[in-house]
Formats: C-alpha cells, sequence, structure tokens
C-alpha cells in the first residue's frame, strides 16, 4: 500500500507542476495558480502525513482543518468554476470534452480528498 502511495503522490505532484506550467505559459490567473500550488500542495502533505506514524501522531487536528475548505473550494472551481480557461493558439476543446476532463480531475484527486477526510476525521473525531 505504501508504494501505491508514493506512485500516487508522484502523479499528483507532476500533474501539478503541469498544471502550473500551463497557467504560466498561457497567463492564466496568478490566483488561480497560487491556489492550485497550495490546495495540491496541502493534499499531498495530507497523503504523507496519513501514512506516516511518526508524522500523524506529531500534528494537531487544527492543521487538518483547512481539508474542509480545500475540498469544496476544487469541488466548485472543478465542477462549475474555471470558465475562463485558456487554451493553445489552434486548439478546440468541445464543451463535451471540457466536462469530461473536469469530471476525470474530480475522480483523480477523490483519493486525495478522501485521505485528507479520514486525518481529519481522525485527528477530530477520534474515528
Amino acid at each position: 500500500m505504501l508504494y501505491l502511495m508514493y506512485a500516487y503522490v508522484a502523479v499528483f505532484v507532476s500533474i501539478l507542476l503541469g498544471n502550473s506550467i500551463y497557467w504560466i505559459k498561457y497567463r492564466g490567473k496568478w490566483w488561480m495558480l497560487a491556489y492550485e500550488l497550495v490546495s495540491g500542495s496541502y493534499l499531498v502533505a495530507m497523503i504523507i502525513i496519513y501514512f506516516s506514524d511518526s508524522l500523524s501522531t506529531g500534528i494537531t487536528r487544527w492543521i487538518t482543518l483547512p481539508t474542509v475548505a480545500i475540498i469544496i473550494a476544487d469541488f466548485y472551481l472543478s465542477m462549475w468554476g474555471r470558465t475562463d480557461i485558456l487554451t493553445p493558439d489552434g486548439l478546440e476543446v468541445s464543451e463535451n470534452e471540457f466536462e469530461v476532463a473536469r469530471i476525470i480531475s474530480v475522480i483523480f484527486a477523490a483519493p486525495a480528498y478522501i485521505i485528507a477526510g479520514l486525518l481529519l476525521a481522525e485527528k477530530w473525531f477520534g474515528v
């Protein structure tokens, strides 16, 4: 299970870096780039903390509090936000393809949301 977590984190970080390069290259909104970096890094940290006994016991429950806000904001931005997505010149993206990309985004991030939620429940409710 630990190797699967490392693989997921590696892919998650790669996508996070790829998205950052995309936003910089096509001059996306800087606040969106900052949000994606912060929320993605936070979710990666929650995954690593959850699977590390020494880190998990060493953190306070207040560190897990932003989990709820990040999950809500990510879900909102993935499903209803970002109507001003910039596409490279010459690349046409249909509304159907855009919807599929939104769904894939939420499905891919779901394990990170679940793990962050489990860590939150463990720290706040002792579950």
